[in-house]
């Protein structure tokens, strides 16, 4: 789905939940929209000419040897950069959905 079509599904979804006490209903919305997708993403990231060939080596070069230093791997899909720098974050994901539960 293209930038600008997401944008105006997510426009028209806020416009027809947001302002009437239905802002739970738009969290509900995109969390069932990234749950439906995010298998089908790994997969394809896993091994994706652009994500597993292009992107992410040239990402993890540019890092350099991250050894000792505070690395923040924010919304990065299914965790293949955390997982290429050495970072296990099953430990803050897991207090992150707790907070949010």
């Amino acid at each position: 789905m293209s930038s600008s079509r997401t944008s105006r599904c997510t426009d028209k979804l806020r416009a027809q939940t947001v302002g009437r006490g239905k802002d739970a209903n738009v969290k509900d919305h995109f969390g069932r929209v990234y749950d439906s997708m995010a298998s089908s993403y790994a997969d394809h990231a896993a091994d994706g000419p652009y994500n597993a060939h292009y992107d992410r080596p040239s990402m993890l070069e540019l890092c350099g040897d991250v050894a000792g230093k505070r690395v923040l791997d924010a919304a990065c899909g299914p965790g293949f950069y955390a997982a290429a720098l050495g970072i296990d974050a099953r430990p803050l994901a897991r207090r992150l959905r707790e907070a949010a539960a």
